[in-house]
């Protein structure tokens, strides 16, 4: 009986674990071409505007090395070569444009006396790039996605707080790739004036967070568009929000208070316009693969004691 009932949870819990992997990673996705899900577009789609505005600004800055250095180290932060071999699966040809365009930004951008003609003409051409490799690695659908977009511009805005913060003088070391954990940390760590304009350390830091507040804002005018619509209170909000967000960062004010227009005017904002949900900490097909797994090691160890009676 007992060998009969432990046979059957074992099953059971083997199921489980087998059911979510097929429940969330289904069999229609092909292996050789990844379909990404809404929180990677988002992703995918924050990292293609923190790119334009970095190479925006490398092109501005040119004759400035400190600066350039930063902006270039910027964007080996925002796009990577997992990066181009997710765009290849899709498209060789584009993911072959921005690989090139990005090494010879680089290269020229990083000489000793870089040809600003030869800079802004390759700057010039990624950004056209950028919009290629936008429609080319996101599906149109989910461009047109209120909640994608929402998750984009998020995304923007923890970034935009991050550099402010290490443009205030929090440090940018042991970034992760983890824009909410570290914009929060570089805000809370930014050495400030908290009644006062803050001390610009970092003036590339501070440029990246003018520009990425600039790009926030062109990326809500698209957004409200998606809205539902039953809430202009809320978009209104958002609008009034982002504007304060611009005027904070260029006024200087202290981090804290650009901190808290996005927390508490902006996001908040957010959720209400278009119904976000808090992603919980571990996502639903770990907490199943977590459940079987503690079921199949409390029955090992069921099973263990029931042999040494």
């Amino acid at each position: 009986m007992k060998s009969t009932w432990l046979t059957t949870t074992v099953i059971i819990a083997a199921a489980i674990l087998v059911g979510s992997a097929i429940v969330f990673n289904p069999a229609g996705r092909a292996a050789y071409a990844h379909n990404f899900s809404g929180d990677e577009s988002a992703t995918f789609l924050s990292k293609i505007e923190g790119l334009k505005v970095e190479t925006n600004l490398i092109s501005k800055d040119v004759s400035n090395s400190t600066l350039v250095k930063w902006h270039l180290d910027k964007i080996g932060e925002f796009w990577s070569a997992n990066d181009t071999k997710e765009v290849a699966e899709r498209n060789q040809r584009v993911a072959n444009d921005i690989s090139t365009g990005l090494k010879n930004l680089l290269s020229q951008a990083n000489m000793t006396n870089p040809d600003a003609k030869a800079v802004n003409q390759t700057a010039s051409g990624l950004l056209d790039t950028y919009g290629e490799v936008v429609s080319v690695r996101i599906d149109a659908k989910q461009l047109q996605n209120a909640t994608v977009n929402a998750l984009a511009l998020r995304g923007v805005l923890d970034e935009t707080l991050e550099d402010y913060g290490i443009a205030a003088g929090a440090s940018d070391e042991g970034s992760t790739g983890n824009n909410t954990t570290t914009s929060s940390s570089a805000a809370g760590n930014a050495t400030e004036s908290t009644t006062g304009p803050v001390k610009i350390v970092n003036m590339a830091a501070y440029q990246t967070s003018q520009g990425l507040a600039a790009s926030a804002i062109n990326m809500f005018g698209k957004l409200k568009t998606m809205s539902p619509g039953n809430d202009t209170s809320a978009v209104n909000n958002i609008e009034k929000g982002m504007a304060d967000l611009q005027k904070a960062i260029a006024d200087k004010a202290p981090v804290d208070n650009a901190k808290k227009i996005v927390d508490e005017t902006i996001d908040s904002n957010l959720q209400t316009a278009f119904k976000l949900q808090v992603v919980p900490e571990f996502p639903m097909p770990v907490l199943l693969s977590m459940g079987a797994i503690a079921a199949v090691v409390a029955i090992t160890r069921y099973a263990k004691r029931s042999r040494s009676k």
